[in-house]
């Protein structure tokens, strides 16, 4: 939990579990099926003309599964009596002769399919915008909503998307309603590839691309940043005074750090949307986040707000380039969100205190949950031990971003060793084992980093964060009346400790 102008600041930290948990196999294809290896979809999009919170749904689906679903297993939604489909109405299906389909649920948010029916499915069905309007566990920054002030509608893919797990190259087009008050045009801000020359359409590369993302359509203003092959918009609602133009600084700032950390950026979309609410939060989707403030963000507090933009940048990199197994969930996020706060404190935006400071927030967390699991067990159970997994895993990075600047006397860090093999991704493919982390380590002059590193990621027993504050000439106070930790310098630091926080830091 971070402070955001004296309020509490919210980011997510449990998101990206869902596409490992969100894989079901490919069924064979039936007789109707078109003979392909991935099934495939297009839906289209449209608000309600009188009721801004009714969207209207239809799609084409052809699937060789035997059911139809909507996100993973509701998680998320497992609050709601009938999962994400507790807010869709008047579903109706047809099959690829014009006849109706009946759909039996066959659990939350899923409906079984007749054997054998004709493809392709027509599906048609509405979506009331209503997720705000109650309790959300996770945050109303992660809720579907509709704002007056803004004249815009936030969606996330899981609260829409009626489709299959084995669905690939998927069409989405939005048809939108007209400017209200002669503010100016809607128009659509999502990170799926938009086609050439349809400014109001895209595609998903899958089902999963299709469902965790948040994407708002509205009249909004609108930034836009292009680095490399990268695409950038960020939406902010007209309550925000500042708005989109302090985003974009920031997120430029993060960019061309990023540059330089690990190397130029991949291609993609990437998007940012901010609103005004009651209170303050941050949600992180596939190269999407939804940020939600009680008051407006200004520059002086974005070594707070900052955090979650320079998180999912940072996973353009490692999380969606550079991929890891379940059981290593801890190198994708805790890794990402200490690579975050280097970011930062690079791009000006954290003072060293601010760093360490930072760096130490979670820790009564962690230890609350140390011992429970190890770091790679943690991995399947994300929604119950994301902790062990974000901070964990952080504390986890700076050790071995220490060690790495330890055997190379400061030459190299870790943040090397992600971008040579964010370099190499085209030679050896995505999927990233520890045993490559301690390989590409070795090729940089860190050697004999394997038993280090599998020691933190299978032992269950905490990281000295003490002694990693040590080595680098800080200290570990713990205020026990508030169950409070907090990092300063020492007195007298060595000076191989102010080398090392050095090299550490801004690099030798």
């Amino acid at each position: 939990m971070q402070i955001l102008n004296g309020r509490e600041f919210v980011p997510d930290r449990r998101r990206a579990f869902r596409r490992s948990v969100f894989c079901v196999a490919l069924a064979a294809a039936c007789t109707f099926c078109r003979p392909s290896l991935a099934d495939t979809a297009s839906y289209t999009l449209r608000l309600g003309r009188e009721d801004r919170r009714l969207l209207e749904v239809e799609a084409v689906v052809e699937t060789t599964e035997s059911e139809l679903l909507m996100y993973a297993d509701n998680y998320d939604a497992s609050h709601l009596p009938g999962g994400w489909a507790s807010y869709v109405r008047n579903l109706v299906a047809t099959d690829g002769l014009g006849r109706e389909v009946p759909l039996d649920l066959s659990g939350l948010s899923r409906w079984r399919l007749p054997s054998g029916v004709p493809q392709p499915l027509s599906l048609r069905y509405e979506v009331l915008i209503h997720h705000d309007q109650g309790n959300w566990p996770v945050g109303w920054d992660e809720a579907a909503y509709a704002k007056r002030d803004c004249d815009c509608v936030l969606l996330t893919g899981m609260a829409v998307f009626i489709g299959s797990a084995t669905l690939r190259d998927i069409g989405v087009t939005f048809e939108l309603p007209d400017s209200h008050e002669d503010r100016g045009a809607w128009r659509s801000v999502a990170p799926w590839a938009r086609l050439a020359g349809e400014l109001e359409s895209y595609r998903a590369a899958d089902f999963a691309e299709l469902s965790e993302v948040a994407f708002v359509i509205g009249d909004m203003p609108v930034e836009e940043i292009r680095l490399g092959q990268a695409e950038i918009e960020i939406a902010v609602g007209r309550g925000l005074p500042a708005g989109p133009q302090l985003f974009r600084r920031a997120v430029e700032d993060y960019l061309r750090t990023l540059q330089v950390l690990l190397g130029e950026p991949p291609t993609g979309r990437f998007v940012i949307v901010a609103n005004p609410d009651v209170y303050s939060g941050g949600g992180a989707f596939i190269r999407s986040v939804s940020m939600l403030f009680k008051d407006p963000p200004v520059w002086p507090s974005r070594h707070q707000w900052g955090h979650v933009v320079a998180h999912e940048l940072v996973h353009l990199w490692n999380g969606h380039v550079l991929r890891y197994d379940v059981t290593e969930e801890w190198v994708k996020e805790g890794l990402t969100d200490y690579l975050s706060r280097l970011v930062q404190f690079r791009a000006g935006h954290l003072t060293e205190e601010q760093f360490f400071a930072a760096i130490v927030r979670g820790y009564p967390w962690y230890l609350a949950k140390v011992g429970e699991a190890s770091l790679r067990e943690a991995g399947p159970r994300k929604q119950e031990l994301g902790v062990l997994l974000y901070d964990g895993g952080l504390y986890a990075s700076l050790a071995i971003d220490i060690e790495i600047r330890r055997l190379t006397e400061g030459r190299v860090g870790l943040a090397d060793v992600i971008g040579k093999l964010y370099r190499e991704v085209p030679s050896r493919g995505g999927q990233v084992a520890l045993g490559d982390l301690a390989d590409t380590a070795a090729s940089l002059g860190a050697d004999d980093l394997g038993q280090f590193i599998r020691d933190l990621a299978e032992s269950p027993r905490p990281v000295a964060l003490d002694s990693l504050f040590g080595e680098l000439g800080y200290e570990l106070v713990h205020d026990a009346g508030e169950d409070r930790w907090t990092g300063r310098p020492q007195a007298a630091p060595s000076e191989r400790a102010e080398t090392l926080r050095r090299c550490l830091l801004s690099g030798c």
